[in-house]
């Protein structure tokens, strides 16, 4: 009778996932929707998240995003009004927690083939992409010369590690300045906001690296410091995370 009672109270234990984590990552995939101007939204669910960052590839743009929950399985939504402005288009993310009590902070990837959600219908070469979560309405926005830059895990693009004024990150203020602005058409600066366990996290020095990255955008790092920067550098900020990391 012992053993069938534990058995009992493990099964009861792990039904939910522990409310005072920090964080626990989602291991399976979520399920995906694809809505289009066709789709009333007026009555789709439409629960709290946060959208911590957008890794934008060729055909799949990976979102991290946060939640509370961890006993039911949590559902995405992309709609799009079918509209264009000029350059610009406006892809709204809908969630739905399934009525998740549950209060674990659940951070998970969602999987958006983006062509899909935009119908393929916009030439996403030359088309800025506003990702607005529709609960908060936060927007992120996705310059499509930036979205194009190289990510993985060789060391190819070169960059100069400089101090910012007051710029935040893994290294404090220093920040790296994209050497070659051909495909950009404007100086980039990678703000450093996560680095992979071969790259160290002690600050290296001043200099001309050549580097590996995710790009993260809209990741907004963790600060202790209250102070608003009001001297940011000129030219595209793009938080990224750094893979590779080689001194030149």
């Amino acid at each position: 009778m012992k053993p069938i009672l534990l058995l009992l109270l493990s099964v009861m234990f792990w039904s939910c996932l522990e409310s005072n984590l920090d964080t626990t990552d989602k291991i399976t995939d979520n399920d995906i929707n694809y809505l289009g101007p066709d789709h009333d939204i007026g009555d789709f669910p439409n629960d709290p998240y946060r959208i911590v960052g957008i890794t934008p590839s060729k055909n799949t743009w990976k979102v991290i995003v946060e939640y509370t929950g961890g006993c039911n399985e949590h559902h995405f939504y992309t709609w799009w009004n079918g509209n264009t402005t000029g350059n610009n288009v406006t892809l709204f993310l809908f969630h739905n927690s399934n009525g998740d009590s549950c209060e674990a902070t659940v951070r998970d990837t969602i999987n958006i083939d983006i062509h899909t959600a935009l119908i393929n219908s916009v030439a996403l070469e030359e088309t800025t992409v506003a990702v607005i979560n529709a609960k908060s309405l936060k927007t992120i926005r996705i310059d499509p010369y930036l979205a194009l830059l190289p990510q993985g895990n060789e060391c190819t693009q070169i960059v100069s590690l400089l101090g910012t004024s007051c710029g935040e990150g893994i290294w404090d203020n220093q920040w790296m300045l994209l050497a070659d602005t051909f495909l950009t058409h404007q100086k980039v600066w990678f703000q450093p906001v996560k680095n992979s366990t071969n790259v160290e996290i002690r600050k290296p020095e001043s200099g001309t690296y050549s580097i590996a990255i995710t790009l993260l955008f809209g990741f907004q790092y963790d600060s202790s410091s209250d102070a608003t920067c009001q001297s940011l550098p000129e030219g595209a900020i793009v938080p990224v995370a750094i893979n590779c990391l080689d001194k030149l």
